[in-house]
């Protein structure tokens, strides 16, 4: 994992967690698979496009990853998630890498959701999309404006833990307003849910 030391957008010391250092990072190109946008690129095209920006998937809380995990409330969120982790690890030496999933529910709107419950739509409004391996989910007509994405007071993250030295790095892999669906493979037509566009309005 030494490709984790100094590659980063981001780069957060948490407060020692069950004695040892937390390191969290946000990875960038560099630690990113040839032609797979990092995860730095894709939260700054989905989630944190600006708080003025009322589409579907966006933040309007936090402005940017930094902002979002800088904030008490959110620190201390994960930190919980984080102890839970640890344990997890600590009790099984052999364990390598383990993902961590919460949902952090705030006081306030924190965003808009991307997706949805299908039974809250007409079949008339919704469209076939290609998931991928051959699948098909179903969205939001992008015409349909009428039908706005829903706010949300959720924020959904997504992480792995590993060891690294005497400490512990926690990798993000996902943070995101609303319902975490895992990944758009998922979202297929039996899934229960459809898909907004990203340019999509918010309620």
């Amino acid at each position: 994992m030494a490709k984790y030391q100094e590659a980063a957008l981001l780069r957060i010391n948490f407060r020692p967690i069950l004695g040892s250092r937390v390191h969290v990072v946000v990875p960038d190109a560099t630690m990113s698979e040839p032609g797979k946008l990092s995860l730095a690129t894709r939260l700054r095209k989905t989630t944190f496009r600006g708080i003025d920006e009322c589409v579907a998937g966006n933040c309007c809380r936090w402005n940017n990853a930094n902002l979002f995990l800088s904030d008490l409330f959110i620190e201390a969120e994960l930190r919980r998630s984080f102890v839970e982790s640890i344990r997890i690890m600590k009790s099984d030496t052999r364990r390598e890498m383990l993902t961590g999933m919460l949902g952090i529910h705030c006081r306030g709107t924190t965003g808009w959701e991307l997706t949805d419950h299908a039974s809250n739509y007409p079949s008339d409004a919704l469209e076939e999309f290609d998931v991928g391996g051959g699948k098909k989910g179903l969205r939001v007509k992008r015409s349909r404006y009428d039908l706005v994405a829903p706010k949300t007071k959720l924020m959904s993250v997504r992480y792995d833990l590993c060891r690294q030295d005497e400490r512990w790095l926690v990798i993000m892999r996902a943070i995101r307003p609303g319902y975490d669906y895992g990944s758009i493979r998922a979202l297929t037509a039996n899934s229960g849910r459809v898909l907004f566009d990203y340019s999509h309005p918010g309620a």
